[in-house]
């Protein structure tokens, strides 16, 4: 029987140390989840965190902070691109003031010091250097007029190398900011090319007093491709209405002259000397004209009637040329397309029986191009000819791609975000299974340690266990009416000492070590209670924890006989 009693004891004991363990981990485990579930990200957990459950719940909590933060810069970046690119959308035609709001715009958004965009002024080849544009600071227009040469100091190394400059620790003479507090050094500066497919059109210069964070770099290099982009069409657009309000003033020019030459024609009967300096002024009107069609840069040719070459300009022979084909007047037109003459022939024809053809896009040579036909007609309006005007539009069609493809690319983005929300539902949802799961693992403990008190509470001994500081940790009924019957009222971390007379103390403690040292073993004591003098048998057992120490020493004591 006292064999039988000791096993269900130790097995209770075992269970009970589970049990505690168990609900200790759960409980942390249920507030640690529940603070992730209401969004503290920050939430630390209290249970043991080097235990497996313990590695996984907080390796769970960094990779939730992980993707929070991925998804918030990945949304910066977004919002930024579609802020800046309805901006930039405008066209306006101050190129100024459109890049005064981009640069105002970025120093805001980046949260920065001050911005500023130089460009390359090349309008006299010998003397190419980069202009200041717009600059901004401290939410003020900054009005300064300032030239860099090309590879001098950062920003013109910059240009030079085409490569992103970042600076994190910025020189006191670099530059000054003013402010209303006074003059201040920032702490880096960030300078990024211009660049549109290699080709450098300026640099955009940042500066800030704290360091810019890598996600916000990627973002300038992406902005940088559209204000290149930007700036490069505003460029050709106005270096071609340059050449177009040229080549107008040229064509009121040469019909200035025509007048003039008709009249000098119908003065030809009176003087011969002004027949023949009319004819020389004729003579240079037409070579000048024919520089300024030599010097456009869309191919220019045009055909007779049996597509025989008349004129062609330097742009169109040039494309030809590179491929082996030769362009000289008097050649056919149709020798260029071996094999397909029937059908090369075709727009001509339509434009020698006077329609205006145009084909938006054609391919050749490698290269996209805008070709329009047009009839050719003489003083009385006869057709005598077609002109064909070709322009190169592969650039501004690879631009259009790289814009489109940045589109796809932002929903593709749009889209991933969207599968790690899902994601994010989805472990929220198996949080909550485990969350359920625990709740009721720890109800089930819950009752199983009623079980195991209400079945120590019957026992006929009284039953009581000590930590190491000698203290009640847990006591069954039996010990507690004992302890009332010598007027003492016991709970969990009553010192068991303060109710032994001193003289004893040492008696007692020497019992509690041995168990604490792992010894189980019973001893014999007289003890009066109620003026009864009992002998007690107290068996003193340790208790060891999950990791097989000793914590806590259990004592069954039972009344032998009394007297």
């Amino acid at each position: 029987m006292k064999r039988y009693m000791l096993l269900q004891k130790d097995r209770w004991d075992a269970a009970s140390n589970t049990n505690d363990s168990l609900r200790l981990e759960l409980t942390e485990a249920i507030k640690f989840l529940e603070s992730i579930k209401s969004g503290n990200l920050q939430a630390i957990y209290e249970g043991d965190q080097q235990s497996e459950f313990g590695l996984a719940l907080t390796s769970l909590r960094d990779r939730m902070v992980e993707l929070n933060q991925e998804e918030e810069q990945r949304n910066w970046i977004n919002r930024g691109l579609a802020t800046f690119t309805d901006i930039l959308r405008q066209q306006q035609d101050d190129i100024h003031q459109l890049f005064d709001q981009v640069v105002s715009k970025l120093v805001n958004y980046l949260g920065v010091s001050q911005g500023a965009i130089f460009v390359l002024n090349d309008d006299d080849p010998d003397d190419a250097h980069l202009q200041l544009i717009s600059a901004y600071a401290y939410e003020k227009k900054k009005h300064v007029d300032m030239r860099v040469g090309i590879g001098e100091g950062l920003i013109g190394q910059c240009f030079l190398e085409k490569d992103l400059v970042y600076l994190s620790d910025v020189p006191r003479s670099y530059i000054r900011i003013t402010s209303g507090l006074g003059e201040a050094t920032p702490r880096c500066v960030v300078i990024v090319p211009l660049l549109l497919d290699r080709e450098i059109v300026g640099v955009l210069e940042l500066a800030s007093f704290r360091a810019v964070e890598p996600y916000k770099i990627e973002f300038l290099k992406k902005i940088a491709e559209n204000i290149a982009a930007l700036y490069s069409s505003a460029r050709t657009a106005r270096r071609t209405r340059t050449l177009l309000q040229d080549s107008q003033a040229a064509g009121e020019q040469l019909r200035s002259q025509e007048e003039e030459m008709r009249q000098n024609m119908e003065e030809l009967v009176a003087t011969q000397e002004e027949v023949s300096r009319q004819m020389q002024r004729a003579r240079d009107n037409q070579l000048y004209y024919n520089e300024i069609i030599e010097g456009i840069d869309d191919c220019i040719v045009t055909v007779d009637p049996s597509f025989q070459i008349m004129v062609a300009n330097k742009a169109f022979r040039t494309l030809f040329s590179r491929y082996g084909v030769p362009v000289d007047p008097g050649n056919s037109l149709l020798a260029m397309a071996p094999g397909r003459e029937e059908q090369f022939k075709q727009p001509y024809l339509r434009a020698l029986a006077g329609e205006h053809v145009e084909e938006p896009l054609r391919h050749h040579f490698d290269r996209d191009f805008h070709v329009t036909y047009n009839p050719l007609r003489n003083t009385v309006g006869t057709i005598i000819g077609v002109s064909l005007i070709a322009r190169d539009i592969t650039d501004q069609r690879t631009q259009l791609k790289k814009t489109e493809a940045m589109l796809l690319e932002s929903q593709q983005q749009a889209e991933e975000l969207k599968s790690q929300e899902e994601e994010m539902r989805q472990n929220m949802e198996e949080l909550n299974a485990q969350q359920d799961e625990m709740v009721r693992a720890m109800n089930e403990m819950d009752a199983r340690e009623q079980y195991f008190s209400e079945l120590i509470n019957h026992s006929g001994d009284a039953i009581f266990t000590l930590d190491r500081k000698y203290r009640i940790d847990t006591f069954n009924t039996r010990f507690a009416e004992r302890m009332q019957q010598m007027g003492v009222k016991v709970k969990k971390g009553f010192d068991f000492f303060s109710i032994l007379k001193p003289e004893a103390h040492a008696a007692h403690k020497e019992r509690y070590d041995r168990a604490f040292a792992g010894e189980e073993f019973e001893h014999a004591d007289l003890s009066m209670v109620n003026g009864h003098e009992l002998q007690i048998v107290s068996r003193y057992a340790p208790m060891r924890d999950l990791k097989g120490e000793i914590a806590t020493i259990a004592c069954f004591a039972r009344e032998v006989k009394g007297t």
